[in-house]
This record gives C-alpha cells, sequence and structure tokens, in this order.
C-alpha cells in the first residue's frame, strides 16, 4: 500500500476489512508496520529469513502498550528541585520555558508530577505514549544483533532479506 495515493490507500483498508468481516482470511506482507498494526489480527515478524516475532497485535505491543509517559511542566523547577529528585539524565530535556520527562509508567509519572507541583510547576501534558509494532520490531532487531543472528546492515526492510512484517486478517 505504500504506493497508492491516500484514497487508495483507504480503499485497499476498507477491501480488506469487508474480506474480514465476511469470514475470508487475508495473508497481508508489508514494511509499513503501522498498516500492520491497524489491519491485522495476528501478526509474524521476519528479519533476513528468521522468524523473531508472531503473536497477535495485542500480545506484541501490550494490553496497555504504553512505553512511557511523557510529562510537559512550566515553569522549570528550581535547580535544586530538579537534583533532589535524581531524574535520569535520558529521563529529561528542557524545551524553551518547559520541562519535558519521560516516565518509565504512570506511577513515576505521578510522583514527579506530585513533585514539580509543589515547586511550584504547571503540568502542561501529560501524555502515555504507545507502544507500536515499529518499536517491538526495531527492538528485537536489536536483540539479533546483540546476539549475532541478524547481522548489522540497512534497516532490514530491504528485498530479499526476508521481510518484514505481515499478518493475517480475520
Amino acid at each position: 500500500m505504500s504506493g497508492l495515493d491516500p484514497m487508495g490507500r483507504m480503499e485497499v483498508r476498507n477491501l480488506i476489512r469487508e474480506l474480514k468481516s465476511s469470514g475470508k482470511t487475508v495473508f497481508f506482507s508489508s514494511h509499513i508496520l503501522s498498516d500492520v498494526e491497524a489491519l491485522c489480527d495476528r501478526v509474524v515478524m521476519l528479519h533476513k529469513g528468521r522468524k523473531v516475532a508472531e503473536g497477535t497485535v495485542e500480545d506484541l505491543v501490550g494490553k496497555g502498550g504504553v512505553r512511557y509517559v511523557e510529562l510537559v511542566l512550566s515553569p522549570v523547577p528550581p535547580t535544586e528541585c530538579l537534583s533532589a529528585a535524581g531524574l535520569p539524565e535520558s529521563a529529561v530535556s528542557v524545551q524553551g520555558d518547559s520541562l519535558v520527562l519521560r516516565a518509565a509508567d504512570h506511577e513515576q509519572a505521578n510522583g514527579w508530577i506530585e513533585r514539580f507541583r509543589s515547586a511550584g510547576s504547571l503540568v502542561r501534558s501529560c501524555i502515555p505514549v504507545k507502544q507500536h509494532l515499529e518499536d517491538i520490531y526495531v527492538e528485537r532487531m536489536g536483540e539479533e544483533d546483540l546476539h549475532g543472528i541478524g547481522g548489522t546492515g540497512a534497516s532490514g526492510t530491504g528485498a530479499g532479506d526476508g521481510g518484514t512484517g505481515g499478518g493475517r486478517v480475520g
């Protein structure tokens, strides 16, 4: 579907959904994992001809599917308050007069909200960032490369590498 214009993509998605609702099974192969996630019930991910993940979309991305919670607080709390919070450096960035934090989960986000609200900051946004099939694929490719199974190279989406992902609809 990557070569289609937006209307063509919508028509193909609708056709696949119609086939699914009529009880048909469709095998769908694509490097566009957002399409796989939107259309498929079950997924098999391949890398260089080897299966690296298999399951339902829900099983692979998790039922809640939250990778992290992004908080935006303003104004930036005083330096001593930030230091006392013991925030991991990778979880903190300052953008203008706002502090952007990446909390590992809702519990951590709530703790940070309490701490920084008491220091005078306001919560401008609190957004759970979902995990997607693309995140799973990238994570698994990192594991494969670490263990020497997948090797290194391009994104793993080139022709002849055994594909990226695909799934069964219906």
